[in-house]
């Protein structure tokens, strides 16, 4: 906390970091810390001793001024704009650049006033629509905009620089949208109501600002002068940023001492006798808070041609087949079967199911919807229990993982039925720790993507002591890591909910990397205690996640995580007895080297699937009969197929029920039905973008290589 002006007249560190502008350049633009405008040196950072050395060679006039200031936030600040201003290199962006391309709410709009013509200061918010740091820190935005809207001297605007190639194609004049449909997508599927600047392809504004990554920022006075930027990537990068009371903090910071040193300037000023525009009760949290409740979700039978039915971005479609309730042998019905469906931008789960006996065309056209679980923000994954018939939910937005039991359909026909959801593990926000072992609602876990539960074999004897229910995995897309659920024990064969016990990470030591790690590396390094090993590899916010057992050549199947890690455009696995992570397809050189997180495109393989290219996978599936790895190549508009035995990787080709070739959009869920298609094995496929939801059946003597679709959502 502050102390009031002229109270404290002791010489003291800022609690953050300056540099002089008019010093010697040191480092190229594009700096990581705030207020590091050209990585110039200073004595104010040049050493770490409580009392600063005046006369030091590296000594300024700004260092100077900067020791002997009033304590108090807005005066430090107000020093170096006053230096900044003065700098012959200074940073100027008076009037938008002509390449962009603005937009709000889809439509494409006339520009705001230019920085030097809105009395204002611009914060400039750099993002891309694939990054999980984007969405946590557009959650931080929001609450900024909300603590400082009616701050008129200030306004924020947000810039879409897209990484992918997908995301910067050039805009086709032909289309009726102002956009590429990707970024279109990307707006929409957030929901983002904000203005937003386009880049251009080449990400021209992007690079001359001298951003170095997603999100960043970049403050702008009404002079036109750059007076501050950073770079928020991964929360574990930039922990000082990565909560939003911080966040808010530090921008009050900047806007006081902005508002104090340009004065009218602006369209407000700061009051003399005031050093902070944040009142000493204020609430950073818009009402009503979208945090989750555990308020049970009422669902209703109806059938498919109602509108509530449509799905809107839908990310992860699952088969379960389950004993119907209270049949028994005589009665000739014993199975009943569910396509369970994270409708994700409704914020729901849905589900149908089948008269049928099994998923495909015919079983289609008689599909009824049974329900939905609504009061979800964003779900990503699914994975079913079967033993305690438990659908359990990646609530993405809501950073927690829930469970639900779907009703039998005989009850809901008759009654709409009250679904009890049950929070397993989450706090609701996303946080920094790396570690967990906390107790399962006491855990926070950042942007859960994908859940997938490891059925764990039976001991060959009893020894007479409760056994642990399986665990469930979650890949942590914000924190680049996995993570493990545990359970209570509980009397074996039991049919009772398993109680959650503790949620830690499984993988990842929560650097945005392509690190892999090996017992050759553990003997190399000599990793103390072993256990530890597991927090030594680099994931890059891993998506889609399958537990399973994997053949290994000379041993006996051994329990692996596989996943898609995104952000390196690969996909990997997690050796959970050997503590080895690697890298199978796609992807970089695996030695944790930023550039690796750029080696994305689009190439099939030949017996060497470290080769093949991939961009921004969101979703796996394995084929276990056949020992092959589906992969959702999601902006590459492409489902692969990869042989773990050949090491090939190839495209599948798709076409529709009249044989005509299909092409996706944006797919990013998969799974594998072993007993879809008679038996023969089928591939549930989430088209994200064409919000719907396809089964494809292999076609006779091409299995896994070309399927013919049908649309059963």
């Amino acid at each position: 906390m502050c102390t009031a002006p002229g109270t404290d007249t002791r010489r003291r560190r800022p609690f953050y970091r300056f540099h002089d502008p008019e010093g010697n350049v040191e480092v190229p633009p594009g700096p990581v810390y705030p207020f590091d405008m050209y990585g110039r040196r200073s004595s104010l950072s040049a050493h770490t001793e409580v009392e600063i050395i005046p006369g030091l060679p590296v000594d300024s006039p700004f260092d100077a001024e900067m020791r002997t200031c009033v304590y108090e936030p807005p005066e430090p600040m107000r020093i170096l704009l006053k230096h900044v201003e003065r700098a012959p290199d200074k940073q100027v962006v008076g009037r938008w650049p002509p390449g962009l391309r603005w937009v709000q709410r889809g439509r494409q709009v006339s520009p705001p006033d230019d920085p030097i013509d809105s009395r204002c200061i611009t914060v400039l918010q750099f993002m891309t629509g694939r990054s999980s740091d984007c969405w946590i820190a557009d959650e931080d935005m929001a609450a900024v905009e909300y603590v400082y809207r009616n701050v008129a001297a200030v306004r924020f605007l947000q810039v879409y620089s897209g990484k992918y190639f997908a995301e910067r194609r050039p805009l086709d004049e032909t289309a009726d949208t102002p956009l590429p449909a990707s970024v279109m997508h990307a707006l929409e599927r957030t929901g983002n109501e904000r203005l937003v600047a386009v880049d251009t392809p080449e990400l021209d504004f992007f690079q001359e600002m001298g951003a170095i990554g997603w999100p960043f920022y970049v403050f702008i006075a009404p002079t036109g002068a750059v007076i501050s930027k950073w770079y928020q990537g991964s929360p574990f990068g930039v922990p000082v940023l990565d909560n939003t009371l911080a966040t808010v903090i530090l921008m009050d910071v900047i806007f006081c001492g902005a508002m104090r040193f340009y004065g009218e300037q602006l369209r407000s000023m700061l009051p003399p006798d005031q050093y902070t525009l944040l009142e000493e009760d204020f609430s950073y949290e818009k009402p009503p808070s979208r945090m989750p409740t555990e308020e049970a979700a009422v669902t209703n039978a109806t059938t498919t041609t109602t509108s509530s039915d449509r799905l809107r971005y839908p990310h992860k479609a699952i088969v379960i087949r389950r004993q119907r309730h209270g049949a028994d042998a005589a009665g000739g019905q014993l199975e009943e079967t569910f396509l369970v469906v994270a409708d994700t931008a409704n914020d729901r789960v849905v589900w149908r199911t089948w008269t049928a006996t099994g998923l495909g065309s015919e079983a289609s056209t008689d599909a009824i919807h049974f329900g939905s679980v609504d009061g979800l923000c964003q779900p990503r994954g699914l994975c079913y229990d079967p033993q305690h018939d438990l659908m359990y939910v990646a609530d993405t937005g809501h950073h927690r993982i829930v469970r639900f039991r779907i009703p039998s359909p005989d009850v809901l026909r008759s009654a709409a039925v009250t679904v009890q959801v049950e929070q397993v593990t989450g706090t609701g926000k996303a946080d920094t720790d790396v570690v967990g072992t906390r107790r399962a609602l006491q855990q926070s876990v950042a942007t859960p993507w994908d859940v997938s539960m490891l059925r764990m074999k039976a001991a060959e004897e009893d020894d007479g002591v409760d056994p642990f229910p399986d665990p469930l995995y979650i890949s942590c897309n914000a924190q680049n890591q996995l993570w493990k659920l545990d359970f209570y024990r509980q009397p074996r064969d039991s049919a009772a909910a398993p109680v959650p016990r503790s949620c830690r990470a499984a993988c990842g030591g929560g650097d945005q990397t392509q690190q892999d790690i090996t017992q050759d590396d553990n003997r190399r390094y000599r990793i103390e205690p072993a256990q530890a090993l597991q927090l030594v590899p680099g994931l890059a916010q891993p998506a889609g996640l399958v537990a399973t057992y994997l053949p290994r050549a000379g041993t006996s199947p051994r329990p692996t995580l596989l996943f898609a890690d995104s952000e390196s455009s690969s996909v990997r696995q997690f050796d959970l007895e050997a503590r080895e992570c690697t890298t199978i397809a796609g992807g970089g050189s695996g030695d944790g080297d930023m550039d690796d997180l750029f080696d994305f495109g689009d190439a099939d393989a030949v017996g060497n699937a470290r080769a093949a290219r991939f961009q921004h996978p969101l979703s796996i599936a394995y084929d276990a009969a056949h020992d092959a790895i589906y992969v959702a190549d999601t902006l590459n508009n492409k489902i692969r197929r990869m042989d773990r035995t050949s090491g090939d990787v190839q495209t599948v080709q798709l076409v529709d029920e009249a044989d005509v070739p299909l092409g996706l959009n944006e797919p990013s869920g998969l799974f594998y039905d072993a007993e879809g298609h008679d038996g023969r094995g089928a591939l549930i496929v989430c088209d994200t973008n064409a919000h719907r939801v396809l089964l494809v059946e292999w076609l006779d003597g091409e299995r896994g290589c070309r399927g013919r679709t049908y649309q059963v959502w």
